[in-house]
């Protein structure tokens, strides 16, 4: 993932269909409050026996997460109100040459 950018990131839970579950992913570095993006889809796949979530951050959200190491983490509450929460996944925040939000049509 890139500072300032409006990613989309596919994470992929193995193992369980969370379809119809309320999702929750965040992405946090050490010092920092956790930042939540918003997640647009979440479909399960019965070959593959996993369940692959979309989300979507801003860009002042990733402008607000240094550049190095950061995790990301999905929470899940079940329809019978059970939380669970996957283990975090280390992803890489690499550098932005334009550290500001550009608007769409400048």
């Amino acid at each position: 993932m890139i500072q300032w950018t409006t990613p989309t990131l596919r994470l992929t839970v193995r193992g369980a269909d969370l379809t119809g579950t309320d999702v929750y992913a965040t992405i946090k570095q050490s010092g920092r409050d956790p930042i939540e993006g918003e997640v647009t889809s979440v479909t399960y796949d019965d070959e593959a026996n996993a369940t692959v979530v979309l989300a979507d951050f801003t860009q002042a959200q990733t402008g607000s997460i240094r550049k190095g190491e950061a995790t990301v983490q999905l929470n899940i509450v079940t329809v019978d109100g059970r939380r669970l929460a996957t283990a975090e996944k280390r992803i890489e925040v690499g550098d932005n040459h334009i550290k500001e939000v550009l608007e769409y049509g400048n």
